[in-house]
Order: structure tokens, then sequence, then C-alpha cells
């Protein structure tokens, strides 16, 4: 049997992109990350036009509760944070990992990017996601449950 080699593919992207993946995280390539080390970004805010179906990471200088923190990795070759509570506000499906270009908006120290309808949830866009609830057992279950589980050896 005669051995092949194999031609590896590598795809270069030399503008600013936003992945955002399976795991609820915004990232952004090696164009769009070293945008965001020159403009010393370090906190974001993130904004949504439900009519445009648009997103924005906005950098921000001050302290704020509504705000991210970027990770950058060594060198700057990418940066991101988790998003997962803001996917879900907006309807966002990231049952898979797509890319989409953004724009540096110099003016006001933003990306910018326009997501595609096929990318939400077939759910209102506006719905609320609904807190996952667990039931609460009462005393005299939770002696019973534990009792139970050391006999078993089985943890609940």
């Amino acid at each position: 049997m005669a051995y092949e080699i194999f031609e590896k593919v590598i795809r270069r992207v030399t503008t600013p992109m936003l992945t955002i993946s399976q795991l609820g995280r915004l990232n952004f390539n090696t164009a769009a990350s070293e945008v965001l080390h020159e403009h010393a970004v370090e906190d974001v805010l993130l904004m949504w036009d439900k009519e445009l179906r648009k997103i924005a990471i906005r950098g921000i200088n001050k302290k704020d509760t509504r705000s991210y923190r970027m990770r950058f990795s060594r060198r700057n070759k990418s940066a991101g944070f988790a998003a997962k509570p803001f996917l879900e506000h907006i309807g966002y499906n990231y049952s898979q990992t797509r890319s989409y270009p953004c724009t540096w908006n110099e003016e006001q120290g933003m990306f910018e990017a326009a997501l595609p309808v096929d990318a939400f949830n077939s759910k209102a866009v506006d719905a609320k996601p609904q807190p996952q609830r667990f039931p609460r057992l009462s005393r005299g279950q939770k002696a019973q449950a534990e009792g139970e589980q050391e006999r078993t050896g089985s943890a609940m």
C-alpha cells in the first residue's frame, strides 16, 4: 500500500471576522484582534439592533456592571469572551459555530456584524428564555434520599 501526502488546506482571512461558537463565545480573528489591541480594548458592551439583526461590540474605558472582559491570546492572535446569556436573549441559534464579517466603526469605537435570519431560533426573537428550575426536596424527602444514597452508594 502506497502512502500519499496530505496537502493541508490553510484558509487565512485577512479581514476582521467574528465567530460565534457552540459554547456561546464570541471570538475575533487575528485581523479583528489587532484592531482591538490597537485601541486598547479591555472591556466591552454588547449591543443589539433587533430591526437590522446587527450586533455591536463597543470598547469602554470605565468598569461597568454590564460589560464583558475581553480575553486576548498570546501575541494577540485572537480575542474573545463568553456571551451565552446575550445570545439566548436575542434568540441566536448557537448549535453550530459560524463566522461573520465585522467592520470597525471608528467614530463609535466598536465592531459591528450583521447576522442572517437563518441564524436565529424559530421562536420569537424577543421571547425571554425561562429560567431553569429544579424541584426542592422537603426535609423529610432530603433525609430519605440521603439514606437511600448511602445504602446504594450512588451519588444523587
